[in-house]
């Protein structure tokens, strides 16, 4: 077994007895080798032959594509965790998990998560073929769940964008319908079991050509969700006036959306809309005529810490109003809300940001975005009152 290639002192491609090209694994195995170099076989932990020019290229792919920065972080996450665990890890966890975070790392940089796109694709495309595989899976889902136990009630979720236009004008009305249809989509979909004019007449305009099977479509009307849960935490406005400022939507906008003059808004540019979740309320059990579940519903703000307290009024006044809000709309309006849950219970790193600045919990956790901290934890006031919230279903909110 000779040499070809070394990723590190311990993983490397060869050559086998066979003639065959394989990706060994073991500590110490490529060490002060150079090419064409006897590998010692009695360090040898791991062997993965590579079958044909498509391994060899993807095994140079990923020696390409991971940094000695990949490298040296996935080094220390594994060192933490036999520090925590008590056993040595071996090498091919080093590779994996120098691969994956190389590739998150790549999908960040470039502003996605979950799909890479070759150069020259129209990425829309590609995104609407991955929903609809989505899509389908989802329904194969539900229908399986609703064999198991016909009484089961299962659900989608959506992250709710909900849009005002700007003025009364026609165009910022057909504006707002326009961007409010780009979230609406999935559930349309998920909920209707098919897929909405709007969108088929986008994809002829476009020229698009998917797989999409008959039996796929059959599918879809057979697994049609029970209830729709969606997060809420702000709304949005657009205008087609082009003599407004534009803001931008720095979570998933379309980046046409303005500043609202009637909201005040977060440090993060987030508006507070407790009525906004009476609108989206309504908004979809106008369209669905389904349950609705509010899944996730919080404030996220720096708290500050006085005398070892965080007196959070402001993130309880946010719970408070958007509660109130959601009441009227099932005792006022006859919309059908199975629940509300709140995010989050403890402080968690902020997704949308990547800070612990950014907080949302009723506990408060002690970490700072330097990576400083005990995880010292710390009920804040709004623990206190939502647990009084919750002791009396809604009813004490003061």
């Amino acid at each position: 077994m000779k040499l070809r290639k070394a990723l590190n002192n311990n993983v490397a491609l060869v050559l086998d007895k066979d003639g065959r090209e394989a990706v060994i694994m073991g500590s110490g195995v490529a060490y002060n080798l150079k090419h064409g170099a006897k590998i010692d076989l009695s360090r040898v932990e791991k062997r993965f032959v590579l079958d044909g020019k498509t391994g060899r290229k993807d095994f140079d792919s990923l020696l390409r594509r991971i940094t000695v920065k990949d490298i040296e972080l996935a080094s220390e996450i594994i060192h933490r965790g036999e520090q925590k665990l008590g056993y040595r890890c071996n090498d091919s966890i080093l590779l994996t998990l120098s691969d994956h975070l190389g590739l998150m790392l790549e999908r960040a940089k470039a502003g996605i998560s979950g799909l890479l796109f070759r150069e020259g694709e129209d990425r829309k495309e590609i995104v609407y073929q991955a929903a609809h595989y989505e899509f389908v899976a989802g329904a194969l889902a539900v229908k399986k769940g609703h064999e198991i136990n016909s009484e089961f009630k299962i659900g989608c979720m959506l992250a709710a964008l909900p849009y005002y236009p700007y003025s009364s004008r026609p165009e910022d009305m057909l504006l707002a319908q326009h961007e409010d249809r780009k979230s609406l989509f999935f559930t349309d979909v998920q909920i209707r079991g098919h897929y909405p004019a709007y969108v088929l007449k986008e994809w002829e305009r476009e020229r698009y050509r998917f797989d999409i099977t008959d039996e796929d479509l059959q599918i879809l009307k057979e697994g049609r969700v029970d209830y729709l849960g969606f997060s809420y935490y702000y709304t949005n406005t657009v205008t087609t006036d082009e003599s407004v400022a534009v803001t931008g939507d720095r979570i998933a906008g379309s980046g046409n959306e303005v500043e609202n003059p009637y909201l005040p808004a977060t440090p993060w540019g987030w508006t507070i809309d407790p009525k906004g979740l009476r609108y989206t309320l309504n908004q979809y059990y106008d369209r669905y005529e389904l349950p609705l579940f509010v899944v996730e519903n919080g404030f996220g703000y720096e708290d500050v810490i006085e005398d070892g307290q965080i007196h959070d009024a402001n993130r309880i006044h946010y719970l408070r109003e958007h509660i109130r809000e959601m009441k009227k709309a099932v005792e006022e309006d006859g919309v059908d809300v199975l629940g509300y849950t709140v995010w989050g219970c403890i402080d968690p790193v902020s997704f949308t940001t990547g800070e612990m600045r950014k907080r949302y919990g009723f506990i408060y956790v002690d970490k700072k975005d330097d990576g400083s901290g005990t995880y010292q934890r710390i009920p804040k006031d709004s623990f206190y009152w939502y647990k009084r919230v919750i002791a009396s279903n809604g009813e004490e909110l003061e």
